[in-house]
């Protein structure tokens, strides 16, 4: 009730809500399970996927990327040669296996090679020659891209 002199309410006990301004009060103050409100946090399940998706998408686009530039050395045997289409066979040692495989190569002119020590071309090599060699794994042939083959007869 108001107060006709002053303009203030007088508590006399009786509201002067309406049985809706109760029920829009009573809505208000019960939280549902789904509800959010501002200052509420992102569920951690949410926050973990978007972690792992992240994760997953930046090994990807590093793997998707294009030639590994993991360079690799390993001791090697020719076993099949065709200079004049710069392609030979080799025998080596798996870089992470150990296992011999036979990796088909193909060598391109800035490959340097060289026979004890001194400068080669590809065609001064032999089928059976046993050296070291050097070079990129290229994601894209499956294959190694050689850097340097140093033959020692």
């Amino acid at each position: 009730m108001m107060n006709d002199s002053t303009g203030e309410k007088q508590n006399t006990g009786a509201t002067d809500a309406s049985p809706m301004q109760d029920q829009v009060t009573h809505d208000t103050s019960v939280a549902s399970p789904n509800a959010t409100s501002s200052g509420s946090k992102t569920p951690l399940w949410i926050g973990i996927a978007v972690i792992v998706i992240g994760a997953i998408l930046i090994s990807a686009r590093g793997y998707f990327a294009g030639p590994s530039t993991r360079e690799i050395e390993t001791s090697f045997v020719i076993t099949f040669l065709d200079a004049s289409r710069d392609h030979a066979v080799i025998e080596c040692d798996h870089p992470l296996r150990g296992t011999k495989v036979e990796q088909p190569i193909n060598i391109p002119e800035s490959c340097e090679i060289s026979i004890n020590g001194e400068p080669a071309t590809l065609a001064d090599l032999k089928i059976g020659d046993e050296g070291i060699g050097r070079g990129v794994w290229n994601r894209e042939t499956k294959s190694v891209d050689p850097l340097s083959l140093a033959v020692t007869r």
